[in-house]
């Protein structure tokens, strides 16, 4: 039941997210170079292509939660498709560059159900890949993962034209490749400013890093530097609790500035602290954590890793694996180090 609710829940969500989508697009469109585009990517499949089916112990009930989860992937593509192809004609260019062959890519390389996502060969990160209390990680892409996919994109996408240069309101950009620095304490670290942006004929000549450890106003680090890259090394721990911040300034060769700030924190593991140490995570009927709420938002609460099962819990049947009908041909098209394309 849980589960049918949850996939019921995911539907809605979709469909208000593919209607919000055209004016996302929209406003991204309004702040771009005229000549640029935005690749839209679809997500993986997050399930192998087997048979996974929870019944009802108690009663005659029954899900086919594998099928569905992909089902709905599909869904949400489809629907994508005609929201691009839409926008693109309504903007009358390409606006939006789809990229519809991430499936493709992956086929063969997702995660099995259940916990411990046994297939060896997999590209998307199951629940026990990562630390249990860092779940915005389950089920996105591993390194090899990211690596497969933009070889896809850049190879589907082709040699990029190069447009004429337009007038844009701004002679520089300041940009920093993080939305938020994060560092382990005692180790360096690099900063990277390999996103600014100066006009044709006025290069960046300097990039001047400023770390704020506590939101006082006070730079505990200031320093200019004329390479895009700057290495530091932090000693004490900076958490999210704390307003501290990175301020990067770009200078050009005619002395045009630009400057932009994102959040900096700094902890023994390296990772943003996602919950609190204090509160436990209520548990469900069976025993098992509650950590998302019903909109699959994560909750700010601790749980025991060994409350997870290490096996299927009754009322989980398998109906096929990897040397099954669906299993062989996903395996036998995962043995090449990337999916034929289809034509386009």
């Amino acid at each position: 039941r849980r589960c049918r609710e949850s996939i019921n829940n995911a539907t809605r969500r979709m469909e208000d997210a593919i209607q919000r989508l055209p004016e996302a697009l929209r406003k991204i469109s309004e702040r771009m170079n005229p000549c640029a585009k935005i690749a839209y990517n679809v997500y993986p499949h997050i399930i192998f292509d087997f048979g996974y089916i929870l019944r009802d112990t108690i009663g005659n009930d029954s899900i086919e939660a594998g099928d569905m989860i992909r089902q709905l992937s599909n869904q949400a593509d489809e629907a994508l498709t005609d929201v691009v192809r839409a926008f693109n004609e309504e903007m009358g260019r390409e606006v939006v560059y789809f990229y519809d062959d991430t499936k493709t890519v992956f086929e063969g390389r997702e995660p099995k159900p259940g916990i411990t996502g046994n297939n060896p060969d997999r590209w998307i990160l199951a629940i026990l890949d990562s630390s249990p209390l860092w779940t915005a990680e389950w089920y996105h892409p591993n390194t090899r993962g990211h690596e497969e996919w933009a070889l896809g994109l850049i190879d589907d996408l082709g040699p990029v034209d190069v447009c004429d240069r337009v007038q844009v309101d701004n002679p520089c950009i300041a940009w920093i490749d993080d939305d938020t620095v994060v560092s382990i304490v005692g180790e360096p670290f690099v900063l990277d400013a390999q996103g600014s942006w100066a006009e044709e004929g006025d290069p960046i000549v300097s990039y001047r890093w400023m770390l704020d450890y506590d939101g006082d106003g006070i730079f505990e680090i200031d320093q200019e530097v004329d390479t895009v890259t700057f290495e530091i090394t932090i000693d004490e721990e900076i958490d999210e609790e704390v307003d501290a911040f990175v301020t990067l300034i770009v200078t050009t060769k005619d002395g045009d500035t630009a400057s932009t700030t994102v959040p900096l924190i700094v902890n023994a593991e390296g990772t943003v602290q996602q919950v609190d140490p204090e509160i436990e995570c209520e548990l469900d009927d069976l025993g098992r954590p509650i950590f998302i709420d019903e909109d699959a938002i994560p909750l700010n609460c601790y749980f025991d890793p060994a409350l997870f099962p290490s096996s299927d819990l009754p009322g989980v049947e398998v109906s096929s694996d990897e040397t099954g009908k669906k299993g062989k041909k996903a395996a036998k098209k995962a043995k090449g180090t990337k999916a034929s394309k289809k034509g386009k």
